[in-house]
């Protein structure tokens, strides 16, 4: 039994303070406080009080009785009371009314055809009321059989925006059924598994404002089930909303999932890759290390061959692949002073050592016999060819160069010459013509520049470098 509370609405069992469903919450209103004027709240603006008489109309004595069996109040209906209504509730009472009428009916009293009128009154309200029962018996024995409801599923997020609602049509013969119906949409509709106690329901008509009933618990889903039917009669839809409690966190697509791995197992690959490639930070090394790292980068430069696209010594008879080893081999020598840019090392890896000493040999032998000729009473003058490498083959043996005693070539055997020493591909032949339509000839290759070359034809920087190369043989 709940004791009625004169702050509270007799007909639906709201707080006239706080406006609070007494059926499903609790507040700590003061509802032992009669509602008034000065009492009132922004949430309640309005009360009507009323008062329970003995000769009050039957149809609204009724009302009242209802509501006593309904929350079981345990009013007294044998004395006078006071209660409360709500705006809603007041207006449902003001409209009912007592519908009786006079009926006359005429009743013989003797044989001769006289008869005494006397009026009978038949209340019509316990008729209508009878046939409402039944109307409503009958309209809960078709709920009964047919426990499909149909209404709109909203899932509200955290921050309070929602997702496109669900039209559903499901048995709701239980509340468990409808419960574990609603958690299964719901889980479908965010697209991950969920617990119920992760959201919370309520329901309200589609086109009423505020957040509605709270639908957790079995007298919740009674009063959802009355509150359907009413609102079916009246051709109007039922909206559930299911108010998430924590922010929805979609699960990944399978396929999503191993291409992310994929990608990351890429990206992984790719940073070992640049980790094995990358140049080594200059920051600790040597003064030294720095000037043969300096010399190495112009060696590649100088060096790189567009035919095997890296670097290459091509010299006569000779195209060696500079690696790592023979690069700082190179740049150590041009330290010592052995070596240049242009002129490589006298050391066995290089090849070339065996050729140059023939060259200055050979050179020396000229040198020698020009020598006698021109002084044949002084043959002391006369240097063995042996003792001519007493000086490294960088240094010059004399004032005479040693490749201004070869005959210049023309411009095409120039120009096949280096296409023989360079695999016979014809690279070099290619630019025959050019070179004769611009009447150049092989002294005058040490004077072209960058634009010259680009005039000729010549764009690639290894080709470039070669003829150069070649064309200082003969300097």
């Amino acid at each position: 039994m709940v004791k009625y509370e004169i702050g509270t609405c007799y007909g639906c069992r709201k707080c006239m303070y706080c406006g609070y469903d007494l059926n499903t919450e609790v507040c700590k209103c003061d509802k032992t406080i009669k509602p008034k004027l000065s009492n009132r709240t922004k949430v309640v603006p309005h009360s009507f009080s009323r008062n329970f008489e003995l000769n009050m109309l039957l149809c609204k004595k009724t009302f009242i009785q209802e509501r006593n069996t309904l929350y079981l109040y345990n009013s007294n209906f044998k004395k006078r009371f006071i209660f409360t209504f709500c705006s809603t509730c007041n207006s449902q009472f003001q409209r009912i009314s007592n519908k009786t009428k006079a009926i006359t009916k005429e009743k013989p009293t003797n044989s001769n055809d006289e008869s005494i009128v006397s009026s009978v009154i038949i209340d019509v309200d316990k008729i209508v009321s009878s046939q409402d029962m039944c109307s409503i018996s009958s309209e809960n024995e078709s709920v009964d059989q047919h426990d499909e409801i149909s209404f709109t599923l909203i899932v509200k997020k955290v921050d309070g925006k929602q997702l496109p609602g669900k039209w559903l049509t499901f048995d709701a013969s239980t509340f468990k059924k409808f419960v574990t119906q609603i958690q299964k949409y719901i889980e479908t509709m965010i697209g991950e598994e969920i617990d119920q106690a992760e959201y919370s329901l309520a329901f309200k008509s589609a086109k009423s404002n505020g957040g509605g009933l709270e639908l957790s618990e079995l007298k919740d889903f009674e009063k959802f089930l009355i509150e359907y039917k009413k609102l079916f009669k009246m051709k109007k839809e039922v909206v559930v909303i299911a108010s998430m409690n924590r922010k929805i966190v979609k699960k990944k697509k399978r396929k999503q999932v191993e291409d992310e791995i994929l990608e990351s197992d890429e990206e992984e690959n790719n940073l070992k890759k640049k980790k094995v490639n990358s140049i080594p930070k200059v920051s600790g090394l040597t003064p030294h290390q720095k000037v043969i790292g300096k010399l190495v980068s112009e060696l590649r430069e100088q060096w790189h061959c567009s035919q095997d696209n890296v670097p290459c010594y091509v010299a006569s008879g000779i195209h060696l692949k500079l690696t790592a080893k023979l690069l700082a081999m190179w740049a150590e020598s041009i330290m010592d002073g052995t070596a240049t840019i242009e002129i490589a090392p006298t050391h066995p890896d290089f090849a070339v050592q065996h050729a140059t000493k023939n060259n200055v040999h050979s050179s020396a032998t000229l040198m020698a016999s020009q020598m006698s000729q021109m002084y044949p009473i002084q043959p002391i003058q006369y240097i063995s060819p042996q003792y001519c490498m007493v000086r490294e083959p960088l240094a010059p043996v004399s004032n005479f160069s040693v490749t201004s005693q070869l005959p210049i070539p023309s411009i095409e055997e120039f120009l096949k010459k280096i296409d023989k020493d360079e695999g016979d591909n014809g690279d070099f032949m290619q630019f025959i013509d050019v070179f004769n339509e611009q009447n150049i000839s092989v002294k005058h290759i040490k004077d072209l520049d960058e634009n010259d070359f680009q005039i000729l034809g010549v764009k690639t920087i290894g080709w470039r470098k070669t003829i150069k190369a070649a064309a200082k043989r003969y300097e």
